[in-house]
């Protein structure tokens, strides 16, 4: 990360949240202000600055690090383990932004869609239960290694759309918004692969029961879960989903009666 990306224009502007010329606003969550940018060697580049959540994250920082410090150390965490993530060229943070747990950093772009954007977009309906089974079988790598992702939402895991004619696997993923992911010492705690599993779950609630429940048994078989753990797996899994959705559900009548008022 020594060579430098951004011009010190670029980079006053994009540190305050403003768009320099060339650049365009990429929509994310409140949590973070995101800008992208086709540089001079041809490749994208996304700025993200990371947005205090609240006061706690001043204290987190001091113990953990900066979210953008945390954003790279786990980014290089996954890659040191064979996974793929964003490829970070430079980052920093003021002081006031350390103290605060702010930063920024600027990454490379994946090239590649979102899951559900690339089974509506690439796939065919053959190759559909082989596409689920790759999928679970990388989530299943994931948590082997007793890795918990921050926020396992299919929209954080991209399909790799540049072949890679070295790699033998059809399908590449990669895996964004690393930041609040956690790499326990023994094992994976059984809450924390649920809530990673019902992550998922709650994106693709439309593919059907069918494609969902052979994901999880694919997944299953991966991870060396028995029969009846597999059963557990299965039904904590959908009880969770159906309780997220409610509570979504809820809070969406709730901001329709809001807005009506």
């Amino acid at each position: 990360m020594e060579e430098i990306f951004l011009t010190a224009e670029e980079k006053r502007l994009l540190i305050s949240c403003r768009l320099p010329c060339g650049w365009r606003h990429v929509r994310s969550s409140s949590n973070a202000w995101v800008a992208s940018c086709m540089k001079m060697d041809g490749r994208v580049y996304y700025f993200k600055y990371f947005i205090k959540r609240s006061f706690k994250e001043g204290i987190k920082a001091v113990f953990k690090g900066a979210r953008a410090k945390r954003f790279i150390k786990e980014a290089i965490r996954l890659k040191r383990l064979g996974f793929l993530a964003p490829n970070v060229v430079e980052y920093g943070a003021d002081m006031k932004a350390r103290f605060k747990g702010e930063g920024w950093c600027l990454t490379e772009e994946i090239v590649g869609l979102g899951v559900m954007d690339f089974w509506r977009e690439r796939l065919g309906n053959n190759e559909k239960k082989m596409f689920i089974s790759a999928l679970a079988k990388e989530i299943a790598r994931l948590h082997n290694h007793r890795i918990r992702h921050g926020d396992l939402r299919l929209g954080n895991i991209f399909v790799i759309t540049d072949p890679d004619p070295s790699d033998k696997n059809k399908w590449r993923f990669a895996f964004l918004d690393n930041e609040r992911n956690r790499q326990y010492i023994l094992r994976l705690p059984w809450g924390e692969r649920c809530r990673n599993l019902v992550q998922m779950n709650m994106d693709a609630a439309h593919l059907g029961i069918r494609h969902r429940l052979f994901f999880l048994n694919v997944y299953s078989d991966a991870v060396g879960l028995d029969s009846r753990k597999r059963r557990a797996l299965i039904k904590d899994v959908a009880a969770w989903t159906e309780r997220r959705m409610k509570i979504k559900k809820a809070r969406s009548t709730h901001l329709v009666v809001q807005t009506f008022k």
